[in-house]
């Protein structure tokens, strides 16, 4: 085993974990290579930072401080659960664009869902290349299309879409991931905190709360991925607003610096950057305020910016792209880093705190550490012939190639 690795064992699979490659408020992300040397990521869910993401403190009357769940919304069994649930689906209907899962597993301290590895996310291709190519954009366009339309069918909201969380195949195709948020179209409640502000339909703002999350709350927020990809720069489309106003009181001062102010800036003030009619036609009608107006999967497909598409090529993958992500871009970190950092912004006092809540969620069946989660895929199931193989760095130069040598990373400059 290389010098600074860890192994994890499950059933008959290993996994050698070299690096660490992203972190998030419930975990991190880890790039490791199975038995036979394939590459994997391991979304890795630790306890602690999970329970802390739901915990608020209360004094007593004696004004000691505590820790509890709120109870407004699922317990963090439930969270995990669902996650789990929606991935697993998702895997056995070999669901298009989603990220499938080959493995999850527990143990004392962590959660682990295995996946293939996935070079980047749209947010970091698009940081780093500038503007897609016209082709590849309506490509992208159908093809997250027509995976959330598959994620829909099979029951589930995603509650979560944003460039983060499409993923770019090594092949230059994306997938949607990162369920964590996710629920079921019967779901009546949400886990806590549904979505990242910006990418929030406005039925779903917390000023509002006049209706839970819905397929048309999902087809809203990829409205908003897609207008970025049609911008082009990887900014989010409000920090881009508040940039070209100029203006220090485009946030309201109670909000965090990244946080858009819903009352000053709408997303359709850039549907102008659209330079196909039809394109800004479909982003238009999903970015709709009126849910009754607001777009439905009949009339997104409907829309001439897709009809030239064979949908049945689309979900076999047979289009190529000249996008080829490169995993050289991402500075990986050492094992351990993100776990370090969230236990020194704790600190002593309330790591004691989480620990004792943990136990006693633990005694009422409802914390992380009940979760018992065994689960792989075997053989063929494991293979898709479409995701590529990874991008390599060849020879010292500051270009970035991929495996395959006809194919060179899109380098387009961005039209802001």
């Amino acid at each position: 085993m290389p010098t600074g690795s860890l192994l994890l064992q499950h059933g008959d699979y290993t996994f050698t974990v070299d690096k660490e490659i992203g972190s998030g408020s419930f975990g991190f992300v880890w790039h490791a290579r199975d038995q036979i040397r394939r590459e994997v990521a391991i979304k890795v869910i630790n306890k602690r930072m999970f329970l802390d993401a739901f915990t608020e403190e209360e004094e007593d009357s004696n004004n000691c401080r505590s820790l509890r769940c709120d109870p407004k919304h699922w317990s963090p069994k439930e969270v995990i659960m669902q996650e789990f649930q929606a991935l697993k689906k998702m895997s056995e209907r070999n669901g298009f664009a989603a990220t499938p899962l080959l493995n999850a597993f527990t143990d004392d301290y962590n959660i682990y869902f295995v996946m293939p590895y996935y070079p980047l996310d749209l947010r970091q291709f698009l940081l780093k290349m500038g503007c897609l190519p016209a082709d590849t954009l309506q490509l992208w366009t159908a093809e997250l299309m027509l995976g959330l339309k598959n994620i829909h069918d099979a029951g589930i909201i995603h509650c979560d879409l944003k460039p983060e969380n499409v993923l770019l195949t090594p092949s230059g195709h994306v997938a949607i991931g990162d369920f964590g948020f996710s629920v079921s179209t019967t779901e009546t409640r949400g886990p806590v905190g549904v979505g990242t502000p910006g990418y929030i339909a406005s039925e779903l703002d917390s000023c509002r709360g006049l209706v839970g999350p819905s397929c048309k709350s999902d087809i809203y927020a990829l409205g908003i991925v897609i207008l970025e990809m049609w911008i082009g720069t990887g900014e989010s489309w409000y920090d881009l607003i508040a940039k070209r106003r100029r203006r220090p009181n485009c946030y309201n001062s109670e909000r965090k610096p990244n946080e858009p102010s819903a009352d000053l800036m709408k997303p359709q003030h850039l549907l102008k950057v659209i330079d196909d009619g039809d394109a800004m036609d479909l982003i238009h009608t999903m970015l709709l305020d009126d849910l009754g107006c607001r777009a439905d999967w009949q009339d997104i497909f409907r829309n001439p910016y897709l009809t030239s598409f064979d949908m049945a090529e689309i979900r076999l993958r047979q289009h190529t792209t000249n996008v080829s992500p490169c995993a050289a871009i991402v500075e990986p970190r050492k094992l351990g880093t993100a776990l370090a950092d969230f236990h020194r912004e704790c600190g002593m006092s309330r790591l004691k705190q989480l620990k004792r809540l943990m136990r006693r969620l633990q005694q009422e069946n409802e914390g992380p550490d009940p979760v018992e989660i065994d689960y792989a895929r075997h053989g063929d199931a494991r293979q898709d012939p479409t995701h590529g193989t990874n991008c390599i760095r060849l020879g010292g130069g500051h270009c970035f190639y991929s495996a395959h040598p006809h194919r060179q990373c899109c380098r387009r400059t961005s039209h802001f």
